[in-house]
């Protein structure tokens, strides 16, 4: 594998370039971001290069890429940033954790993150730009559409479609043979029970704080 430039400098690009390099053995020659972002002319060790400029000092047929972002503005800025580079020749990588179940899935396209203790059953589709957090469990026949998040320990029962640039919180549960659409948001611990509309956003209440004091319960 050729060596990779990493898109982003934040906490979510801190965490897999850990995974590419402990367990992946990806060597990451540098980060990029876009000029007007840059404030220091190092991440974790190694240099950043704006995106201006990357052609200038990486050759796209020497170096592939990943776009670490997460899932702001529905995994927007992700999908914006992939489409960039690949408009410069820069091919992404995918990346799935060797700790994860996964039953011949069809991984269509590139940019997509399986991280670890995943259980994907057989024939699930996973699109482009697409990441899974880790612990979850996706049911059997389930289509995972492109530019998504989904978080950790969420359940997806079989035959489940999540719609593209969808983010899936932590918790939630999705009944089986639903149609999730685009643009949605599943709060954490959100029971899905039927299909949903487009831009849609499902949200449970957090657990109320009790008025006893804590010093008033004996364990």
């Amino acid at each position: 594998m050729k060596q990779i430039i990493i898109f982003g400098t934040g906490q979510t690009s801190e965490a897999i370039s850990h995974y590419f390099e402990t367990i992946g053995n990806i060597k990451i020659a540098a980060y990029c971001l876009d000029g007007d972002y840059i404030t220091s002319d190092k991440f974790l060790r190694k240099p950043i290069i704006s995106l201006e400029d990357i052609s200038k000092e990486f050759a796209n047929e020497n170096y592939d890429i990943f776009v670490a972002i997460g899932y702001k503005k529905l995994n927007k800025i992700r999908e914006e940033k992939l489409l960039d580079l690949q408009k410069l020749g820069y091919k992404a990588i995918n990346f799935i954790h060797p700790d994860s179940h996964i039953a011949n899935a069809n991984l269509i396209g590139d940019n997509i993150l399986i991280l670890e203790k995943n259980v994907i059953q057989p024939n699930v589709t996973i699109g482009n730009n697409t990441y899974i957090w880790s612990g979850n469990h996706i049911g059997h026949h389930s289509q995972i559409g492109s530019n998504c998040y989904i978080s950790s320990h969420v359940v997806i029962s079989g035959s489940t479609t999540i719609g593209d640039n969808s983010f899936i919180g932590v918790n939630a549960t999705i009944r089986d043979n639903i149609n999730i659409s685009n643009n949605n948001i599943i709060g954490a611990s959100s029971l899905i029970m039927k299909d949903t509309e487009r831009d849609s956003v499902f949200q449970e209440k957090g657990t109320e704080k009790s008025k006893v004091k804590s010093f008033r319960i004996s364990f």
